[in-house]
């Protein structure tokens, strides 16, 4: 088990799920209010990891979420936890979920059951 995974308290189930992405705040103000497209790569309850061209290292962010497998999608906030480049990939990011509101929140968590998480 990696250090990252060592540190979560749950494990993230692997997804082809899709994320379009507005940076609210953060170090590259250049990036504020801008429209991203990113991959979801594994995601759980309380967070996920995101594939992107940018990085968005310590930015909040908006964050329009749909998986696989599931006709909805959610809105949720978040913060980059961490963020690195992938050789041959984009940049990664860990996302955990901040400041939602409790009908976002349990949304999320009915798209999560009804794809058997």
């Amino acid at each position: 088990m990696s250090d990252e995974n060592a540190r979560r308290i749950e494990s993230r189930q692997p997804s082809d799920g899709n994320a379009s992405v507005r940076v609210l705040d953060g170090p590259f103000p250049e990036l504020e209010s801008t429209m991203l497209e990113a991959d979801v790569l594994d995601f759980s309850s309380c967070g996920l990891r995101l594939d992107c061209e940018e990085l968005l290292d310590r930015c909040s962010l908006e964050l329009k979420i749909s998986l696989k497998g599931s006709s909805e999608f959610v809105v949720l906030r978040g913060e980059v936890r961490w963020a690195s480049w992938e050789e041959g990939s984009r940049y990664q990011m860990g996302i955990e979920f901040t400041g939602n509101d409790a009908p976002l929140v349990i949304k999320w968590g009915n798209i999560l059951k009804g794809l058997g998480f």
